[in-house]
């Protein structure tokens, strides 16, 4: 009895190549030999006169020699074999046969899917940057919490390019003028980006609270009149200087 769905097999494309030095019974070359076009178990049963279980079995040892292979399509070859299926216009029109009515049944309306909220997409807003006019070196000090509201910055810092470094000059003790003080350090490595360097270096060791007390908050704004009379504010200059520039500053301020 055929099932629903039976398996049908077919001859393999390479089994010439296989084909040499197999031996199996006249039974099994006989069904061997129907296979070239697809047929089930049931069927070739019925066209040799063979058990069903006998067939089987010895297909199953065909497909062990690679020798057939089940037989299936592909959808395209499928529907291009098949016979198409009778549409509604070839159906013929019979007179309407008289019923009782039916009430008519109402669908339960189907609220519209909700539509999904829109995901907020991040936006990035690049700018560009204005161009430099002349090379320098910046410095900010920011909060240590990222999370928190930024503050104005404790110092800005900016030196710009010069075209020579001047000599130190003398400046009595009683008035501690700066500008001298960042030349000398300056000129300790060279003057120009790696003197600028040399005195970011000096100050940022220096803590931001005693800057603030002695109101300084940028040495682009130091000219040759400011001084410093905050006294820890000099000490710490002196120091910083000496550890981190080798530059003794005592003498400079002595003479």
């Amino acid at each position: 009895m055929k099932t629903a769905l039976a398996d049908r097999y077919i001859r393999s494309d390479d089994f010439a190549d296989r084909i040499d030095g197999v031996e199996f019974a006249p039974e099994v070359w006989a069904i061997f030999a129907q296979l070239h076009q697809a047929r089930s178990a049931a069927e070739l049963a019925a066209t040799l006169k063979l058990d069903v279980k006998e067939v089987q079995a010895a297909l199953r040892r065909l497909v062990r020699r690679k020798l057939i292979r089940k037989h299936v399509l592909g959808w395209r070859d499928y529907a291009a074999t098949a016979s198409p299926v009778q549409s509604n216009t070839d159906i013929p029109v019979c007179a309407p046969v008289a019923s009782a009515p039916t009430p008519a049944t109402e669908l339960p309306s189907v609220p519209p899917a909700p539509v999904a909220a829109a995901t907020p997409v991040l936006s990035v807003t690049v700018t560009e940057t204005p161009k430099r006019t002349a090379p320098g070196v910046f410095l900010r000090l920011a909060p240590e919490h990222p999370h928190t509201p930024p503050a104005p910055p404790l110092i800005s810092l900016r030196l710009t390019r010069q075209g020579s470094v001047s000599a130190p000059s003398a400046a009595p003790a009683s008035r501690w003028r700066l500008r001298p003080i960042i030349d000398a350090i300056s000129a300790r490595a060279g003057g120009g980006i790696p003197g600028q360097l040399l005195v970011y270096r000096v100050f940022l060791q220096i803590p931001p609270s005693l800057l603030q007390a002695a109101g300084l908050h940028s040495l682009s704004l130091v000219d040759d009149h400011f001084t410093v009379n905050h006294a820890p504010l000099r000490a710490a200059i002196l120091d910083a200087a000496r550890v981190h520039a080798s530059v003794e500053l005592a003498p400079l301020l002595a003479a």
